[in-house]
């Protein structure tokens, strides 16, 4: 992870396995940021603030119909919202010491 001995690959180490592990926690700390700024009364951050919660609104709806087809942008919701909740669940398992037992192939 060491920018200045492996350059680029570090960064894409950084991009797609470091930040991918913090992105639940970006997706809470920015709808919390959102309220924040929606409380100033500025119409933009109300107005995306609304698109924020509609957008887990939709979320949670295609979770109650998950066994059903859903059309392409709700099951992208779906599909984003749960990973980063399995992976936030995960991470805060990890940091407590909660040790996973993974599959081993066998021979």
């Amino acid at each position: 992870l060491d920018l200045r001995r492996f350059g680029l690959f570090a960064l894409q180490l950084w991009s797609h396995k470091v930040l991918r592990y913090l992105a639940p926690f970006f997706q809470v700390g920015a709808l919390l940021a959102n309220a924040a700024l929606a409380r100033t009364g500025s119409d933009f951050w109300g107005l995306v603030l609304l698109l924020q919660i509609g957008f887990y609104s939709v979320a949670g709806a295609a979770h109650a119909l998950r066994d059903r087809p859903l059309p392409g942008p709700v099951a992208a919701a779906y599909f984003l919202c749960v990973v980063n909740l399995a992976s936030g669940v995960a991470f805060l398992q990890f940091l407590r010491g909660k040790k996973k037992v993974t599959w081993t192939p066998r021979t």
